[in-house]
């Protein structure tokens, strides 16, 4: 070739494994109205696409790429009053289900749950970040993982066998955590610190509507700034994820 012109098309990098396996499908494990799927799949800005953990000192996992924290919303709201105790928002005490039969490798119960709106200052360990939780080995090589449920609300233990739809606890605010949440997703190894995230999607609920995600935080200090755009009709969806900063409702 002549000059400038490129000789080939061959560029030597690292290699990339891809991961071409089917999402699993799960029922949902919140039921009801309004529930705000933040931090989900696929934004870029969504907190948990961006966590990456060292494992075993020879390798990076990613175990949070498809989870969802679940919010509860009511009247464009968070929660009533001004946010400060756990009762004041509407997801707390919310039952917490089985997306899926199998066997529980993992319960924890007895961890305070946290001041709303302020960062965790008990936590001794790593593990406590989960706060008291929930793993279930629901197929080979796949883990349902349930975090920061309601102190003295874990209803299963190590060895029980669950079904679909099953309360396993309530939605709380243990472990790491500024608020009210489930943290929810699968992963491919029983210790979430360890595991990379699995794609899943949702049997069925309806779409509707968005939040506009600079709103969210924000909406911690003036609860009237959570900004919401509702669709017009609700839209059924059927083995999908919802994505991030939507908001479903799960009959």
């Amino acid at each position: 070739p002549g000059a400038g012109q490129v000789e080939s098309l061959t560029v030597n990098g690292p290699e990339l494994v891809v991961d071409n396996r089917a999402p699993v499908v799960i029922a949902p494990p919140v039921h009801g109205p309004g529930w705000l799927n933040a931090f989900s799949c696929c934004d870029a800005s969504s907190i948990h696409r961006g966590v990456r953990a060292a494992a075993d000192g020879a390798r990076i996992v990613k175990s949070e790429t498809f989870a969802i924290d679940w919010i509860l919303l009511q009247d464009n709201r968070l929660f009533e009053d001004d946010g400060a105790r756990n009762e004041h928002w509407f997801a707390y005490g919310a039952e917490v289900t089985a997306v899926a039969p199998g066997t529980v490798v993992s319960a924890r119960d007895g961890l305070a749950d946290g001041t709303p709106k302020s960062l965790p200052s008990t936590l001794q360990e790593p593990g406590e970040g989960a706060g008291n939780h929930v793993i279930v080995q629901i197929e080979p090589g796949v883990w349902a993982f349930y975090a920061h449920l309601q102190t003295g609300s874990v209803a299963v233990e190590i060895g029980d066998q669950v079904v679909t739809g099953q309360s396993i606890g309530r939605l709380g605010n243990s472990g790491n955590s500024i608020g009210p949440h489930l943290h929810f997703g699968l992963i491919d190894g029983p210790n979430p610190l360890t595991a990379n995230s699995v794609p899943m999607v949702i049997d069925h609920y309806s779409l509707t509507g968005s939040v506009d995600p600079a709103s969210l935080f924000a909406s911690l200090s003036d609860p009237e700034a959570l900004t919401l755009r509702m669709e017009d009709t609700a839209q059924s969806q059927s083995g999908t994820l919802p994505l991030n900063m939507t908001i479903t409702d799960f009959s």
